[in-house]
């Protein structure tokens, strides 16, 4: 009897299918592993942006002697320690920061402030309580989209 050198052929498709498996596994996991990753970074971009800019309005609102609302987009801000006003607005998908001749965007190009409301919540004269909402939202050029809305309140002293 002859010793067989080499593959059958049914050993060969056998292992062809196995590796095409293992392939196929593999590249899934990794896709998985990336959509996870794309989910998280938008996650945690948009809380830290809402966050950020929760915050800001609210130790402002709270440092003013008093806080005026013009229109739906624009907190104008007055406080003791500054002589010149500090105008909050919601402009272009953003939220700027104007101090005087300075004016900042606080928020990153990363993300869009949408859905900007602030309302006067005054009960007491002589202190203005404020609260405000704005949406976060993330999208990125593979079509992912990530939205949160925050809502804040804070009172004048």
């Amino acid at each position: 009897m002859k010793k067989q050198k080499g593959f059958v052929l049914i050993e060969m498709v056998f292992y062809v299918a196995l590796i095409g498996f293992l392939s196929y596994a593999i590249f899934s996991t990794l896709n998985i592993a990336k959509r996870e990753r794309i989910n998280a970074v938008a996650f945690s971009e948009v809380n830290y942006q809402g966050i950020m800019i929760s915050n800001l309005i609210s130790k402002k609102i709270k440092e003013a002697s008093n806080v005026v609302i013009e229109g739906n987009d624009k907190l104008v801000v007055y406080s003791y320690k500054n002589s010149k006003p500090i105008a909050l607005s919601f402009l272009d998908g953003g939220i700027e920061i104007e101090d005087g001749s300075n004016r900042e965007r606080i928020n990153n190009q990363k993300v869009l402030i949408s859905s900007f409301s602030i309302k006067d919540r005054s009960v007491v004269e002589n202190q203005n309580s404020i609260s405000f909402s704005f949406a976060v939202s993330y999208s990125n050029e593979s079509g992912y989209k990530y939205s949160k809305k925050f809502y804040g309140s804070a009172s004048t002293k």
